[in-house]
């Protein structure tokens, strides 16, 4: 909640401020970075189902 004040009273200075700073020339675009994480939460929500269905499954036959 704090940060989200911070980011109302600072405004568009800080976007402006984070365009004029000088960054590496092997820096990943932002993009790149929302592709990983939607990538690496289909995983993650992939690995999950898989261990709800299989805990699931054991209680069905019993083993559990």
């Amino acid at each position: 909640m704090l940060f989200a004040l911070f980011g109302a009273l600072v405004g568009g200075a800080l976007a402006a401020w984070h365009k004029e700073l000088e960054k590496p020339r092997f820096l990943v675009p932002l993009r790149a970075f929302y592709v990983v994480g939607f990538l690496y939460y289909l995983a993650f929500a992939a690995a999950l189902y898989r261990i709800l269905v299989h805990i699931e499954d054991q209680r069905a036959r019993g083993t559990v």
